[in-house]
């Protein structure tokens, strides 16, 4: 996968791109992992080119489960743990991979320390710390202010469109801890936004039939004119 797919590197100046790649390694990212948060054995950032990864508040003890709501999602736009390069930890944030998919890993301290000497890196990772908070903030919003529908409406919409497109693997049960609702919930909106036409889904394969519809019913969409520039 080439470095520069990721929507934060192709930002950067090739200078800044090349002594960034040096630094990294390529992984594949599997469904559960845990990338950041208490129980995460290292401080790495992740610069995703075919995963998607969804930024956590748990609400317990049980991780990733149902005491758990998702309040961001990253995808080929962004990145996990780039905040380690700005000298902010993970704090109460846990990020668990939603979609299989190779990445470019780099030890947090050491993005740390490259940042440090390379302004342009400052200003851009700073800037995307900033937009991520007001995903959350516009996410925690639609937990308080609006119904499982809308909201899940707006997840869907969220991961098609960070994914780069195409049939998404997500099943109720992890519709249901992403939303923080309980499965029977999650299961009756999909029956109802399936009834209208505007999604399809079979054994956890789930695919937009009808976008406008979708966002006609969701309650916040995702920053298209971000994802579009990457």
């Amino acid at each position: 996968m080439i470095f520069s797919e990721n929507g934060l590197v192709a930002q950067l100046a090739a200078s800044d791109q090349a002594l960034l790649r040096r630094r990294c390694t390529m992984v594949e990212l599997t469904v559960g992992d845990l990338l950041q948060g208490a129980e995460a054995d290292r401080k790495v950032a992740y610069f995703l080119t075919g995963a998607t990864v969804a930024l956590c508040v748990r609400q317990g003890e049980s991780g990733a489960g149902d005491a758990s709501l998702a309040l961001g999602l990253a995808g080929f736009e962004g990145a996990v743990g780039v905040q380690y390069g700005v000298g902010i930890d993970a704090g109460i944030f846990s990020s668990w991979v939603q979609t299989a998919g190779p990445a470019w890993c780099i030890d947090g301290l050491e993005l740390q320390q490259l940042v440090a000497r390379r302004p342009p890196m400052l200003l851009l990772f700073s800037r995307y710390v900033w937009t991520v908070l007001q995903d959350v903030a516009a996410l925690a919003a639609c937990a308080q202010l609006h119904d499982i529908k809308s909201r899940l409406a707006s997840w869907i919409l969220m991961s098609e469109l960070r994914s780069r497109g195409g049939e998404l693997m997500l099943t109720h049960t992890h519709l249901a801890q992403m939303l923080g609702v309980r499965r029977a919930g999650v299961t009756t909106a999909a029956l109802e936004l399936k009834r209208q036409g505007l999604i399809d889904y079979q054994r956890g394969s789930l695919r937009i039939v009808d976008r406008g519809g979708l966002e006609a019913v969701s309650c916040w969409l995702p920053d298209r004119k971000r994802v579009d520039s990457t």
